[in-house]
């Protein structure tokens, strides 16, 4: 794995901390959870495909 696959990987594990702790927060009814789940589940689907993409462009290497 090249090093910039690897950010790739470390961006969307840690987007989906945010979506576990957005959900955390929605279940203890904290003010702001929603923003918080939504935005990790942006950054997460925005990153998800931008590794698909990468992987579509390096299958034959």
């Amino acid at each position: 794995m090249d090093n910039q696959f690897k950010k790739l990987l470390l961006i969307i594990i840690a987007c989906s901390f945010l979506v576990g702790f957005g959900a955390l927060f929605k279940i203890m009814e904290w003010p702001g959870a929603t923003l918080i789940f939504n935005v990790g589940v942006v950054l997460e689907v925005i990153f998800g495909a931008t590794i698909m993409v990468y992987l579509l462009k390096n299958k034959n290497k």
